[in-house]
């Protein structure tokens, strides 16, 4: 204490004997006689900070170097001065601190500062959301600045690759003539050959709120980028887990809204709750309006909802749950968005496209691979109400 103080330093302390006969001028709090204030002397505040001190050594770091301390006390001091700002202003302080330290040893690129920065919990509602409707949405989760440079940096993809065509040898893009999708076609799985692509997909945000909604990490096994420009059909109603086939379990997609998406420019539509329901048997769909050859049939009461987004919108949803939109109707307005697919934790195989699969931090998990076809959903009437029952069998994209 005498060695971290200057001499004219008033030091208030309780009763401990460690604590008396320090040459400052000492203000002694007695609590074994039931005085804890004088004036505007106490230890409460010390004694607070002391005891969440102690509780982050033990709860949060378990063991800390002799070396370092004074580090691990400047973190608490650093958390305990900012309590009273409001979050928002918190985390600004968090940014600012990063960058000033990482710019000390590099260039640092904005995107990447964002991904590391500490976000707000994923709230209560929205993991009930997705429980009972199968889909929810991170409003403005990516920043209106990230989202415009992702958006820039495709179609800067488009014009340098002129139009990339899809490497699947069974793409299910059905391409008419003087359809605008065969100038801007989605491209498939950039992640494997742009970085950019890749830190996206395995952002601490989307990971954040995949594991608050799963309760378990996910693994990464998809990105696809949309551009969707106008006079572009839509996409059939369709489920995810159709083509992924994970097993066990099932898939989840994060779909970043890069344009505002409404009704006009052909905004995603989902049926909530058919989360519940198996994967369904596929029918031909309309292709003078989609632009994948297969869909599912609904019963009556079994709406689309469209899905209004702004830009850095993520829409969270379960592989089962049925989606898909219609045509962009306007005349000047792309609407581009960026998906990842995701598997479950518990997951064990995948489809052959979806290898390699990797983990959050992008490393490779070895998993195995899940076949297509088989027995698949069909509707049938069950006391006046319908049901989604596995009687059919799947004949499409069979291994």
């Amino acid at each position: 204490m005498v060695d971290n103080t200057d001499e004219d330093t008033v030091v208030v302390t309780d009763e401990a004997r460690a604590c008396l006969g320090m040459s400052r001028r000492q203000i002694t709090v007695k609590h074994r006689v039931g005085e804890y204030v004088r004036g505007q002397a106490h230890t409460n505040g010390m004694e607070s900070f002391w005891s969440l001190l102690k509780r982050g050594f033990t709860g949060t770091h378990h063991k800390i170097s002799p070396k370092h301390p004074h580090r691990y006390v400047d973190e608490f001091s650093g958390r305990h001065n900012d309590r009273p700002q409001d979050t928002i202003v918190q985390m600004g302080n968090i940014v600012r601190g990063e960058v000033t330290s990482v710019r000390m040893f590099a260039k640092i690129d904005a995107y990447l500062i964002w991904s590391k920065v500490a976000r707000m919990p994923v709230p209560t509602k929205s993991i009930s959301e997705f429980a009972a409707q199968g889909y929810t949405i991170a409003r403005g989760l990516f920043d209106p600045d990230e989202v415009e440079e992702l958006r820039q940096h495709f179609f800067a993809i488009n014009a340098e690759q002129h139009a990339i065509r899809e490497r699947d040898a069974k793409s299910d893009n059905t391409v008419v003539e003087g359809d605008p999708l065969a100038q801007y076609p989605r491209v498939m799985q950039p992640h494997r050959f742009d970085e950019t692509s890749l830190q996206w997909m395995i952002d601490t945000r989307l990971n954040e709120w995949m594991t608050s909604i799963l309760g378990r990490e996910p693994y990464a096994v998809q990105t696809m980028f949309y551009f969707k420009p106008p006079g572009a059909r839509g996409q059939a109603l369709h489920q995810d887990q159709f083509y992924l086939r994970v097993d066990p379990g099932t898939c989840v997609a994060a779909w970043m809204a890069v344009d505002r998406c409404d009704e006009e420019n052909g905004c995603l539509r989902i049926v909530p709750g058919t989360h519940d329901t198996p994967v369904l048997c596929t029918v031909d769909a309309d292709t003078d309006i989609s632009f994948t050859d297969v869909t599912v049939e609904l019963p009556p009461g079994y709406d689309p909802v469209p899905l209004i987004m702004e830009p850095g919108d993520v829409l969270f949803f379960n592989g089962q749950l049925v989606h898909g939109s219609y045509p962009n109707s306007s005349t000047d307005r792309f609407r581009c968005a960026l998906i990842g697919h995701y598997i479950v934790g518990e997951a064990e195989a995948v489809a052959q496209w979806y290898h390699p699969v990797l983990r959050m931090d992008g490393s490779v998990v070895e998993l195995g691979v899940s076949e297509h076809g088989g027995p698949c959903g069909v509707w049938v009437d069950r006391e006046g109400e319908p049901v989604a029952v596995l009687e059919g069998i799947e004949t499409r994209y069979t291994d």
